[in-house]
């Protein structure tokens, strides 16, 4: 039997469509990189605070309140790691989206409340959670139709027709900077778009 902290099961597919509805909601023009923090503070009124230390003394680079109005982030990552702050915060919405019937049943309002809810959420339970959110946070940084625009535009001009990994990433460094994502992030989307192959 699940836990009562376990997510619905949902495809990679059912996830990335719903990152993907909301961000032709919030963002119809779809232009790059997906001005995120614009997103979640002046179309979702959420507001982003920061802590310092919060990854050095709980090992928490973010967290969503239970409100759904506030995101905590670690001052050093927002400060100085655009790529990873734009991450966490796609990340911690992606809770919002799909794990609201759950963080409902916690009051997460502080790194101590939410550090709480972490060991209250048995392990496999943590993991659904926070792979769901990778994917939703993927999937709302670089969306679909963009990736494959960007991937076509990048192949063209090397004159390159490899498909496979080991030919295409040389000719695909640029693609991180135009979403602002990090090279694992671009690279799984590719890969789950079907655009690259590791045969």
């Amino acid at each position: 039997m699940k836990s009562s902290t376990h997510p619905q099961v949902l495809s990679y597919e059912q996830i990335r469509d719903l990152s993907e509805r909301i961000l032709n909601d919030l963002h119809s023009d779809l232009s790059l990189p997906i001005p995120i923090e614009e997103i979640v503070e002046l179309k979702l009124s959420i507001q982003l605070n920061t802590v310092i230390n919060l990854k050095e003394n709980f090992d928490i680079d973010g967290f969503i309140h239970t409100n759904f109005k506030e995101i905590t982030l670690d001052d050093d990552m927002f400060n100085r790691f655009e790529e990873r702050s734009r991450f966490t915060i796609a990340h911690e919405l992606g809770h919002k989206y799909l794990h609201q019937d759950i963080y409902n049943k916690f009051n997460i309002k502080d790194k101590e409340s939410y550090t709480t809810f972490q060991n209250s959420v048995p392990e496999d339970d943590q993991k659904w959670l926070e792979n769901q959110a990778n994917i939703f946070a993927a999937c709302l940084l670089v969306p679909t139709t963009e990736l494959k625009e960007e991937f076509k535009k990048a192949m063209n001009e090397k004159n390159s027709t490899f498909f496979e990994a080991d030919y295409a990433l040389p000719h695909l460094e640029g693609l991180p900077s135009v979403f602002k994502v990090s090279s694992a992030v671009i690279y799984r989307r590719l890969q789950k778009e079907g655009l690259l192959s590791t045969k």
